[in-house]
């Protein structure tokens, strides 16, 4: 019993002690609120004081805007230009520039006309190639060394090359290339590779046969022979003349020679020893049944490497008119060619009635119909 009284006792002090905390809390807001309320709360206005006299009025002066200050020139910013080392690590290199080769040999000349073998390099820029150039002949065989370009030409003569003891003292003996020609290649070789590209070209070269020289004469004193007499007639046929002391090949073929416009004999060409080298001779027995002085021309007939020609037209041997007949001879009906020149065999000539038969110690040579 004592102890439950003892327990009843300490929940009434608990319930005395929670009470009083609630009456404490009220009272503290309580005054809390009331000094808000205060504090919030406008003070009353005493209605009898005089209201204050209102301020005079003050014009304000109109806003005048201030002017904008002019913006600055907008000035452009440079280009970037990148740096050489900059370019070389992200844009690949440029392709080099192709290059035409055009030889500039002439394609036709004569034979005996020096060979220059001549060529120009230009790139597809229109600049001048820089570097060498190997000449080629005759399907591909090297000429010489390979010719350094000057302003994108280069030119060497054909010929085979003497070197003096100083440069500068070089000399050529030219070839002569026989007709009809050789073909003549270049191979350019840059002297950098990654600015212009190689390239090569080829041209023919065409020899054209030479224009010979033909004179003639004929062989003797003879001042004058009578109709149907023999004479020898002589011919020469020679090269053109080269630079230096150099000669072309002798001519052969054959001549023919006219008297008067008619053709009266023909000859083959033969070297002769007393001639100089580049000379060739013709000789023929030969006569003419017209009296009076009668013009001579000779006609070549060319090779492979000289060209057909003819002399010009001058005076021949003169002929006279030979005595006619005698009458023992005319009654008898002998050949009056027979009459005439009876024992001219030996001499070289016997008139017959199919035509003139050319004869030479007693050999037949020739027969003109």
């Amino acid at each position: 019993m004592m102890m439950f009284r003892a327990n009843e006792s300490r929940t009434a002090i608990a319930g005395v002690g929670l009470g009083a905390l609630l009456l404490m809390g009220t009272v503290v807001f309580g005054s809390v609120d009331a000094a808000v309320a205060e504090v919030n709360t406008p003070a009353p206005v005493a209605t009898d004081a005089p209201a204050p006299a209102p301020a005079p009025s003050v014009p304000v002066p109109s806003a005048v805007p201030t002017p904008a200050a002019p913006l600055p020139s907008v000035v452009p910013l440079p280009s970037v230009v990148p740096s050489p080392s900059a370019v070389t690590s992200e844009v690949p290199a440029a392709a080099p520039l192709s290059t035409v080769v055009t030889i500039t040999t002439p394609t036709s000349m004569e034979f005996g006309t020096p060979v220059f073998l001549s060529v120009s390099v230009r790139d597809e820029s229109g600049q001048p190639g820089v570097g060498t150039v190997q000449f080629t002949i005759m399907g591909g065989t090297t000429f010489q060394v390979p010719q350094t370009l000057v302003d994108g030409v280069a030119e060497v003569e054909f010929g085979s090359t003497s070197f003096g003891p100083e440069p500068g003292q070089e000399t050529v003996d030219p070839y002569f290339q026989l007709p009809p020609g050789f073909d003549i290649g270049a191979l350019f070789v840059p002297a950098d590779p990654l600015v212009q590209a190689p390239s090569s070209g080829r041209a023919d070269l065409t020899i054209t046969p030479a224009t010979p020289t033909v004179s003639g004469g004929w062989g003797g004193d003879v001042v004058s022979l009578p109709v149907g007499g023999t004479i020898e007639l002589k011919a020469v046929v020679s090269a053109p003349p080269v630079e230096g002391s150099y000669t072309l090949l002798d001519p052969t073929g054959s001549v023919d020679f006219y008297l008067g416009g008619v053709l009266v004999a023909s000859a083959p060409l033969v070297q002769d020893s007393t001639q100089p080298d580049g000379v060739s001779g013709a000789s023929a027995l030969a006569t003419s049944q017209t009296a009076g002085e009668q013009k001579l021309e000779i006609v070549y007939s060319g090779d492979t490497n000289y060209s057909a020609a003819r002399s010009g037209s001058f005076p021949g041997p003169p002929f006279t008119q030979a005595p006619g007949p005698s009458p023992e001879l005319a009654s008898t009906g002998t050949d009056s060619g027979a009459g005439l020149f009876a024992g001219s065999v030996a001499a070289g000539v016997v008139l017959g009635g199919l035509g003139l038969v050319l004869l030479r110690r007693g050999d037949k040579r020739r027969r003109l119909s």
